[in-house]
C-alpha cells in the first residue's frame, strides 16, 4: 500500500492524525482504482487495438506508428551499463514484453551512476533510437553536471 511508502514522507507535512490517515486512505483506493483499470485494460486487449500504421510520408522509420497510445520505459540505475549490447537487449525484452514494435520514450531513469555508465547507456539509446526501436530519448532526475556531461558528448544527438 501506499502507507507504508508515504509513512515517511507525510511526517513532514503538518497534518492531524485523522488527515493522514484519511489522506493515506484516499490514496490507496485511488492507486488501487488505477491499478484495476490498468489490468481491464489490458485483459480486455483495449490498451494494444491500434495496430501499427504505415509511416507518414516515411517519417516514422522502419517501425511505424501507433495511434492513442504512447509507451515509455526507464532504465534503472541497475539496467544502466557499459555494455551497450546488454543496455540494448535491456529495451529490446521491454518492446517484447509489451507486444509492441518500438517504445515511444526511452528514459535514464537516475544519474546516481559513474559517467562511463550514464554515457554508454545513452549512446546505447541513440543506437536504438537510429533503428527505428525507439523514438526519443529522455533523462529524469539529471542536475547540471550530467547534463553537460550528454550535451558535450552526445550535442548532435541531444
Amino acid at each position: 500500500t501506499l502507507k507504508s511508502y508515504l509513512d515517511g514522507g507525510l511526517s513532514a507535512i503538518k497534518l492531524f492524525d485523522n488527515e493522514k490517515d484519511e489522506l493515506l486512505q484516499y490514496l490507496d483506493a485511488t492507486s488501487a482504482a488505477a491499478d484495476d483499470h490498468a489490468t481491464k485494460t489490458i485483459a480486455t486487449g483495449l490498451a494494444f487495438r491500434a495496430k501499427a500504421a504505415p509511416p507518414p510520408d516515411g517519417l516514422a522509420g522502419r517501425r511505424g506508428r501507433r495511434e492513442g497510445l504512447f509507451l515509455s520505459h526507464k532504465l534503472s540505475n541497475e539496467q544502466q551499463s557499459t555494455d551497450v549490447v546488454a543496455v540494448r537487449r535491456t529495451v529490446k525484452n521491454a518492446i517484447a514484453e509489451l507486444g509492441a514494435q518500438y517504445l515511444d520514450m526511452v528514459s535514464i531513469h537516475s544519474p546516481l551512476t559513474d559517467r562511463n555508465r550514464r554515457l554508454t547507456t545513452y549512446q546505447a539509446l541513440v543506437d536504438l533510437r537510429d533503428s527505428g526501436f525507439i523514438k526519443s530519448i529522455g533523462v529524469c532526475n539529471y542536475g547540471l553536471g550530467p547534463l553537460r556531461e550528454l550535451e558535450e558528448e552526445f550535442d548532435k544527438d541531444l
